[in-house]
């Protein structure tokens, strides 16, 4: 049996990699296509308002400005070089009536193109911003910021344009192209030829320069979207820029993404300007020839001078249908690269309504009383791990978090979960507010389990103190009153008396409706966390989730704070993620957490007594 040689396996490489490129080529185009029938359903109920406002704006611009123009100065050369009145006369009035029938028609399309484009962007910017706050965890915090914030402002611009410049473009191209090459068909029949294969090689041209453009846009999208992404990083760690001298550091990763956005930008700019040469060479070889055979005809006696002047300005305004059509296939292609980003995030999955997970079978179980006490939290078994990647799928860079655990917390107690940083112990929290789902294992929360409860009726049970207090812009008295919109006033100042946080509020300049920044920016790190707490306090749900709630709190107010939190905890139930030990001493159960699992439990006494980890760590705090 023979085998192939080197160069017979060479050329079988060769074919194979054609066959893969022209596959992908035809894929893409294929998503490309789609995409663009996807932007245009979006204008929904207005697609045919659009479309007829497109076409009737395209066929003014067309036939008044440009068919009847070129025939109205036929008419003013011919009458010139005759003497001839009347044709003058003829042409003016076809002047007078061309402007007050167009321009009307113009504005009045103009408008109605506008209010389309601008309603649907309207819709689609709250459409992408609603399902950006439905999306699961794991694809949101799989992203930067920056690329979302990118998708969300730059591309949808890019979106934008296709509806106003490109596609109304592209239109009145077509439509003035069309006309005018049967107005050049019906003065000369072999021009009309010529205009045609001339339109034709201009089409072929752009058609080879279609595909580096496109490459090109898509490079300056990700290059854009890495550049704010850098920014992003410099305007939220300003603090910690400072703090360590890392302004060299930062400004060379901006650096470099400017860098790699200015090569995207002048590597398209080349590819471009390529395009425009020898589009423009094309165009003037098409004039000054199609000029030079309308001389020729015109010394023959075949055409009048008036036609001679008609027939360049409508070769010229034939060119338009093939530099439209060179745009559809190299304009509206570059902004659809932007589209596709959009889509990318619609097309994403959203938050489940009720997470549901293969170890949903053991609800009933989990659910029933234990030792005469409804379960207030019951997590048996639960394993989780976090993506290495967008996505969900890759298993190759999970990260274990929690492995076998359990742990139980009866209604109106108060248990606590202490470990080493990196144990698993916010990952608890994040599981029992749904914002994961265990991949095994079963979790239930007032008896009712996690994979058959809708989420909202989950977060309704919950209130939630995070580590770090995330504020919103605005005022203290709205940041406050999130907990519960419709809580009257003096529930609101009721919470933030209660969360040791109503003196200074009321030293602020305008008390409650004092405005309080980004993030929250003009209070320091303790009076933004009693916020938080007046707001899970207004809430006044049956579960009482705090992860490391005092952490940022200094010894007076933490001290007010835990006197808030024990009659709020009064009847309730509450699982605390301690790091200060001396927050959970008088807890009704403590689990200790090492590793991703309960490595022992007990109250402070009893674990004290054991000498395992709950001791080393209270040593370690109390040495």
């Amino acid at each position: 049996m023979s085998h192939p040689s080197t160069k017979e396996q060479r050329t079988l490489v060769r074919e194979r990699t054609l066959v893969r490129e022209r596959t992908l080529i035809r894929e893409r185009t294929l998503v490309r296509e789609r995409t663009l029938v996807r932007v245009m359903r979006l204008l929904g109920r207005r697609f045919w308002p659009y479309s007829i406002g497109l076409i009737t704006f395209g066929l003014t611009i067309a036939v008044c400005f440009n068919i009847i123009l070129a025939f109205l100065m036929k008419d003013v050369i011919d009458a010139a070089a005759q003497n001839d009145v009347a044709l003058l006369r003829r042409a003016v009035v076809l002047a007078l009536a061309t402007f007050l029938g167009g321009t009307p028609l113009l504005v009045g399309t103009r408008y109605l193109i506008a209010a389309c484009v601008k309603r649907t962007m309207t819709e689609l910017r709250t459409r992408l911003f609603t399902h950006v706050t439905r999306l699961p965890m794991a694809r949101l915090s799989g992203r930067h910021s920056g690329d979302l914030i990118a998708r969300a402002t730059n591309d949808l611009q890019r979106i934008e344009g296709i509806y106003f410049d490109q596609l109304n473009y592209v239109v009145v191209s077509i439509l003035m192209g069309v006309i005018s090459i049967g107005a050049i068909f019906g003065l000369n029949v072999w021009l009309g030829v010529v205009a045609l294969i001339a339109g034709l090689l201009t089409t072929a041209a752009s058609i080879g320069f279609a595909k580096p453009l496109q490459r090109a846009a898509t490079t300056v999208q990700e290059a854009g979207a890495a550049l704010t992404e850098r920014l992003i990083d410099l305007l939220q760690g300003f603090a910690v820029t400072r703090a360590f001298g890392l302004a060299s550091q930062i400004h060379e990763r901006f650096s470099t993404s400017n860098t790699e956005l200015t090569s995207a930008h002048v590597g398209m700019g080349r590819v471009q300007s390529y395009t425009e040469f020898v589009n423009t060479t094309l165009w003037w070889l098409k004039s000054i020839g199609f000029f030079g055979l309308g001389l020729v005809l015109y010394h023959q006696g075949v055409l009048p001078l008036g036609s001679v002047w008609a027939l360049v300005a409508l070769q010229a305004s034939a060119d338009s249908l093939f530099s439209g059509l060179a745009s559809l296939i190299t304009g509206v292609q570059q902004s659809l690269v932007a589209a596709t980003r959009v889509f990318e995030i619609l097309d994403q999955a959203p938050e489940p309504a009720v997470l549901g997970h293969e170890a949903g079978g053991r609800t009933s179980a989990l659910g029933r009383s234990h030792d005469g006490m409804s379960m207030g939290i019951v997590m048996s078994g639960v394993a989780f791990s976090y993506a290495g990647s967008e996505s969900e799928d890759d298993d190759s860079q999970r990260r274990t978090a929690l492995h076998d655990l359990t742990l139980t917390v009866g209604r109106g107690q108060l248990a606590a979960v202490v470990g080493p940083s990196g144990a698993g112990k916010s990952t608890i929290t994040r599981l029992l507010l749904g914002l994961y789902a265990p991949e095994t294992g079963e979790i239930a929360i007032a008896g009712r389990s996690l994979a058959t409860t809708p989420l909202h009726e989950l977060r309704d049970m919950v209130a939630y103190v995070p580590q770090e207090a995330h504020l919103f812009e605005g005022t203290l008295e709205d940041n406050i009153r999130l907990g519960r919109p419709d809580a009257a006033r003096e529930d609101v100042i009721a919470a933030a008396q209660a969360a040791g946080a109503h003196d200074f509020i009321l030293a602020q300049p305008n008390g409650y409706a004092t405005e309080i920044g980004e993030h929250g920016q003009k209070l320091s790190g303790g009076q933004r966390q009693r916020i938080a707490i007046a707001r899970a306090l207004l809430k006044d749900a049956p579960i009482l989730l705090l992860d490391e709630a005092t952490s940022a709190l200094d010894s007076e107010s933490e001290a007010l704070v835990q006197d808030a939190l024990g009659r709020l905890m009064e009847g309730r139930t509450t699982l605390a993620i301690a790091h200060r030990l001396s927050t959970v001493e008088h807890a009704d159960i403590i689990y200790c957490l090492q590793d991703g699992t309960i490595v022992e439990q007990g109250t402070h006494d009893s674990l004290l007594v054991r000498g395992g980890l709950y001791a080393e760590l209270y040593a370690l705090q109390f040495a």
